[in-house]
């Protein structure tokens, strides 16, 4: 059997080349000008003499040239690294040798994807190929770096996609740090589908959400509860069409708190070891935290103990630290 589709940077350059891929700070991007950068990012990749099965790390904010970067990543087999920035100096230095990955700067990151010599994209993309290595926050120990394949990222977005439906003209906002999980999902989840993904330095708000035109966000329980605190929070009710929580427990009070205000709310259970979503409610259904889907792609099963046990397509392919 085949582990190989058709590359979907490819798909969107073909379909939607002249649609918007990626808005930051009210810039566009098109889909043809994301292409471009990747393979400009692919030859510096190449100039720079980094092959596929190589780990890169660095310290994603969140822009253009990151989201690029990734993109090159999975376009030539190279292994995506994303480490937080609020660690000091040398731990990072100790995380980065401890996985053996090489270390670019945002200087560096941003002249590959102006780089001149391009490399022109692949047409397949192989599902098995290592594609990201994350750290877990450590809340329960000391932090394990988690290896995800292409598949992983792919089939947890094909699973979302099918649960939270988005249009041509939708906007899913990156609200999410791209050294976790469910910011790279962000990613993912906007490539399979062609829609847009926002992008901005302004803080999250009632504001910046209407003002954006963004109608899809992902949010964990602090900015849940700093977005609900805003007097206008309604406002946003018939512009957003999924507002998924997620990366921790929601309290059922400020989901109940959403949903009076009008807003669209997805409650998610998930964890880094499967890619990030396990189980999502469904669109219109009451968004109790006891309740939900297992979304395509993933099974539950809870065993005699009580333990959670989870596998499938999105199964991490396992600690490499």
């Amino acid at each position: 059997m085949s582990h190989n589709i058709p590359s979907p940077l490819r798909e969107n350059l073909q379909t939607r080349k002249n649609h918007p891929a990626i808005i930051e700070n009210g810039q566009e991007y098109l889909w043809s000008d994301v292409a471009n950068s990747v393979e400009a990012c692919k030859g510096w990749l190449l100039a720079n003499d980094v092959k596929a099965g190589d780990r890169i790390a660095l310290i994603p904010s969140g822009h253009f040239a990151e989201i690029i970067f990734l993109l090159a990543c999975c376009d030539s087999g190279v292994v995506f690294c994303g480490l937080n920035g609020r660690y000091p100096g040398a731990r990072l230095e100790t995380m980065a040798d401890d996985i053996l990955a090489r270390t670019l700067t945002s200087d560096q990151i941003n002249e590959a994807t102006r780089f001149a010599d391009a490399e022109k994209l692949s047409a397949e993309w192989n599902l098995n190929q290592p594609c990201s290595v994350i750290f877990t926050s450590g809340s329960t120990g000391q932090p394990k770096a988690i290896l995800h394949t292409l598949g992983n990222h792919i089939y947890n977005a094909l699973g979302s996609n099918q649960n939270i439906a988005m249009g041509a003209e939708d906007k899913w906002q990156l609200t999410l740090p791209m050294y976790h999980v469910s910011g790279i999902g962000i990613v993912f989840r906007t490539l399979l589908s062609g829609t847009a993904m926002v992008i901005t330095d302004e803080p999250l708000s009632v504001d910046q959400i209407i003002r954006t035109k963004t109608t899809h966000l992902s949010l964990v329980s602090t900015q849940f509860k700093r977005l609900l605190s805003e007097p206008n929070c309604g406002e946003i009710s018939h512009q957003l069409k999924a507002l998924l929580l997620g990366g921790g427990p929601i309290s059922q009070m400020d989901i109940d708190r959403g949903i009076e205000s009008g807003l669209p709310v997805f409650v998610s259970y998930g964890l880094s070891e499967m890619a990030s979503q396990v189980a999502t409610t469904l669109p219109n259904q009451p968004a109790d935290l006891q309740f939900g889907k297992v979304l395509p792609h993933r099974e539950v099963k809870i065993n005699d103990s009580g333990e959670i046990l989870v596998k499938g397509a999105t199964l991490f392919a396992g600690y490499i630290f």
